[in-house]
């Protein structure tokens, strides 16, 4: 997952929970704005 995520200029991070069962996981990935149509 962290590979794919940084392909495509994002990061990912896991790591365990603190006090807790399983993992914390924390993407940001790179999102377009959307292009602004405008009305005939």
């Amino acid at each position: 997952m962290r590979e794919r995520a940084r392909s495509i200029g994002g990061t990912l991070r896991a790591a365990p929970r603190h006090g807790e069962p399983g993992f914390a996981v924390t993407a940001q990935l790179p999102v377009e704005e959307p292009e602004c149509q405008q009305s005939p």
